[in-house]
């Protein structure tokens, strides 16, 4: 995965807070700061963004990440049983808290409950979860990670 866009913003916040620490160094200051100030000429924001439009910026940038994670999460899933970044999330969820029932793995992961359960019945025919009775609610199972999902 390439970083580099991430460490040059990390740099800039650092840079920001050197040489305009006075600031109350919120994210408004620091555009600011891209766009007029002692920022490097090369990253300086010269497009038509004004202080109002720091959200919509904002916005734009987080899903641009997001498209950006799922390209390179497809690319390193592929040729594998793991077809999707929300299978991959659902065994984590698992791995993390433990055995738990399937609409808790599904509220945990924030998913539309159909969805979530074709997720989670996928893990189960890939055998990277298995289920077994849960000791407190006879109708309900619990869901845990298989030793072939933990691999």
């Amino acid at each position: 995965m390439n970083y580099s866009l991430i460490k040059q913003l990390i740099d800039l916040a650092e840079e920001y807070e050197q040489t305009a620490g006075s600031g109350k160094g919120d994210i408004k200051d620091f555009v600011r700061w891209l766009r007029e100030g002692d920022a490097p000429e090369t990253v300086r924001i010269t497009d038509h963004y004004s202080d109002d439009h720091v959200p919509g910026l904002i916005s734009k940038l987080l899903v641009y990440m997001h498209r950006y994670a799922k390209l390179y999460f497809k690319r390193a899933l592929e040729n594998r049983p793991i077809q999707s970044m929300d299978e991959f999330g659902y065994l984590v969820s698992l791995l993390q808290y433990g055995p738990m029932n399937k609409t808790a793995l599904i509220q945990l992961n924030i998913q539309e409950k159909p969805t979530g359960m074709e997720i989670i019945n996928r893990l189960v025919k890939l055998g990277f979860i298995e289920e077994t009775a849960d000791p407190g609610d006879k109708r309900s199972k619990q869901i845990q990670v298989s030793e072939a999902g933990q691999r």
